[in-house]
């Protein structure tokens, strides 16, 4: 019997693929654990890679299909999952040695979603542990405890709820899918487990999807937040809520473009675009309102104060500014 399903989505990932296979031969305890990797139309050796993988090691599960997008080649890791927990894993990140053992007392509670920490490996290393305290707790009482719900992919997934509620990745959702489809999952959920053990190493290139500004995907952010809105309704009035909703947009619009000193029509459009979202407005009004940070609540009134042309230009030459000042 599979326990565990580590779903692996591929694309033009020969670069970096090898330390995440790697990180998987090298699993301890790992005899009831599934490869399912997703070529998504790779026009590099991925493939070649991961089928010479899957000769080598009954674990691997090797799928082929024409490039669809990363919902898409999730959406067909879920398909060929036969564990009862699945966990996503993106081809350039890589796991523990002993994250199985880690595992083991989430196994043990069958809680619903495991929400461990994580370290992040970029040109500055950090690591980023939860906020919360360990713990056993259901969806409402972590809004209600933590300040950001953390969206990075690396969260565990009790199968069955995904199965029995027919839950998906929104394949015209191209950012922030990972979290839209947390919060489906923990509509359903009844317990969450919150550990500060670190077992997932989420890799930053400055090409990832994060960085690279795609205006014409970065705009699914605004669906993003809608379909995240509609499926935590009940959550909508806590601050914890509406925080990440906007540290996630900031993410793709702030962050991706005024910060990166990018001022052309394609960013200052996506910007108007997201500010006329109402939802947005809400969360920028609840964060403005709650926030502890003087600098945070000026900067939203003058995004509030301002058209949104006015606002961006003004935001790029802040930067600049305090990027020069070293401020």
């Amino acid at each position: 019997m599979i326990k565990f399903s580590i779903i692996i989505p591929c694309y033009n990932a020969q670069a970096h693929i090898g330390r995440c296979i790697n990180s998987l031969k090298q699993l301890i305890n790992s005899d009831y654990t599934e490869f399912i990797f997703i070529d998504d139309g790779s026009q590099d050796d991925t493939l070649t890679i991961i089928r010479s993988f899957a000769q080598s090691d009954k674990r691997v599960i090797c799928v082929a299909q024409s490039n669809q997008g990363v919902s898409a080649a999730r959406n067909a890791g879920l398909k060929h999952a036969t564990g009862k927990y699945v966990l996503f894993l993106d081809s350039d990140d890589y796991l523990e040695s002993n994250t199985l053992h880690i595992l083991q007392p989430f196994f043990v509670t069958s809680a619903d979603i495991l929400l461990p920490a994580v370290q992040i490996d970029s040109d500055n290393t950090s690591v980023c542990t939860n906020e919360i305290a360990e713990g056993i707790y259901s969806a409402t009482a972590l809004y209600k405890t933590c300040k950001t719900f953390p969206t990075s992919p690396k969260l565990v997934y009790k199968r069955a709820i995904i199965e029995q509620y027919h839950i998906l990745f929104d394949t015209t959702i191209h950012v922030g899918e990972v979290y839209t489809f947390t919060v489906q999952c923990l509509r359903y959920a009844q317990t969450i487990m919150v550990s500060n053990v670190i077992f997932y190493h989420y890799v930053m290139h400055n090409e990832s999807a994060i960085h690279a500004p795609r205006p014409k995907t970065d705009c699914t952010i605004i669906r993003a937040i809608q379909s995240i809105a509609h499926n935590g309704q009940e959550w909508m009035s806590f601050p914890s809520f509406q925080h990440t909703i906007y540290s996630l947009t900031m993410c793709f619009t702030y962050e991706k473009y005024i910060a990166q000193g990018i001022i052309n029509k394609a960013a200052i459009r996506l910007w108007k675009d997201v500010l006329k979202e109402p939802l947005f407005q809400q969360c920028l009004e609840s964060v403005r309102s709650t926030s502890s940070l003087p600098n945070q609540r000026h900067f939203i009134r003058l995004i509030q104060t301002l058209s949104p042309q006015i606002s961006y230009i003004c935001l790029f030459f802040l930067h600049k500014i305090r990027k020069y000042l070293h401020i």
